[in-house]
């Protein structure tokens, strides 16, 4: 979990790796929540004339644009071990998006990939894509429910999505493992990667010790 602005029951043992300038500067996205968790077989109307589905693994959405032209955008990977679904306007552009979260079984990767359809004024989803180690939150009251990583933006118009990676670095010919941070911002139906935020640049990296830091490490090229 992330430190957030409003308290969360959820946990996550890399909290204590936040970057100290984050801390107490960060307010989770209010998402909507559509489906809390499905499985491997699955398909629902997730916004009017919108309908998701997982079959044999394959997740496809489906709908029409304003002018009434179908569109449908599948995803490339496997989602068999099913996720979330979440809505919210993450880009500030007027229109509502929706968010999934996919567990990935890690083999290697992190453990979740958060998959954000953005749409546009004339009603066609665009799909962006981040694999990370995305929290949930645990919350069951309206607006508290999603994606813990997703916070507003210093404007509060828009979303950010923070991107964790355990990542190793050798300083002084000894090993070290860190947390390596970085920021991707929603803008126009997109996820950039931002240089700056909150204070402070970014991609940043916080010494994984055995015991909770804060301080983000003066060493580059982790």
């Amino acid at each position: 979990m992330l430190q957030l602005a409003c308290p969360l029951s959820a946990a996550a043992y890399y909290e204590d790796y936040l970057p100290g300038h984050l801390i107490g500067k960060l307010s989770m996205t209010p998402q909507r929540t559509i489906e809390e968790s499905f499985g491997g077989k699955w398909q629902r109307e997730v916004m009017p004339g919108v309908t998701a589905s997982v079959i044999e693994g394959q997740f496809v959405l489906k709908g029409k644009d304003r002018a009434g032209v179908a569109w449908t955008l599948e995803d490339p990977e496997d989602r068999g071990l099913g996720g979330s679904c979440f809505a919210a306007d993450v880009d500030g552009n007027g229109e509502e998006d929706l968010i999934f979260w996919f567990a990935t079984g890690s083999c290697g990767l992190p453990f979740s990939v958060v998959a954000i359809y953005f749409f546009d004024k004339a009603g066609r989803a665009h799909r962006e894509e981040a694999v990370s180690r995305f929290t949930l939150s645990d919350s069951k009251q309206p607006g508290k429910g999603g994606v813990l990583d997703l916070v507003l933006a210093e404007d509060r118009k828009s979303s950010m999505l923070l991107i964790q990676d355990l990542t190793y670095g050798k300083v002084k010919g000894v090993d070290h493992s860190y947390w390596r941070w970085s920021i991707l911002k929603a803008e126009d139906c997109k996820l950039k990667e931002v240089k700056s935020a909150f204070g402070r640049s970014f991609p940043c990296s916080v010494w994984f010790t055995k015991r909770p830091n804060h301080k983000t490490s003066k060493s580059t090229g982790l």
